[in-house]
């Protein structure tokens, strides 16, 4: 009779045991899956703040923003948050060619004169 009940105490704390486990590993998922989704979160920056970083004038960077160029919202009345990684990425792949002509560069034009 006692062995039995020793069985039994065994086979329960043995369960409670692999319960415990198992409870780990779902608390484990779900530490992991929030750690991404916070990972996830974008870095947002003022106009001031994003000239600050990238040495840039604040009217480049509100200009960047309100065509488009970079990742930007709109917070509030008149706040414009920047997305900083879409600006690195926006610096990162601009480049000035050289096989333009420097009149023709930047939409500038020269105008045609008649001597």
């Amino acid at each position: 009779m006692i062995e039995q009940e020793y069985k039994f105490i065994i086979l329960a704390l043995l369960l409670l045991y692999h319960n415990s486990e198992y409870v780990a590993r779902e608390k484990d998922k779900e530490l992991k899956e929030n750690f991404e989704i916070k990972t996830n979160i974008p870095t947002m920056c003022g106009i001031k703040e994003t000239a600050k970083n990238f040495g840039i004038a604040k009217y480049h960077a509100r200009q960047l923003a309100l065509s488009g160029k970079v990742k930007a919202v709109r917070a509030g009345r008149g706040k414009i948050l920047v997305n900083q990684e879409s600006v690195a990425e926006y610096f990162n792949s601009s480049y000035l060619t050289e096989d333009k002509p420097a009149s023709t560069y930047n939409r500038i034009k020269p105008i045609p004169v008649k001597l």
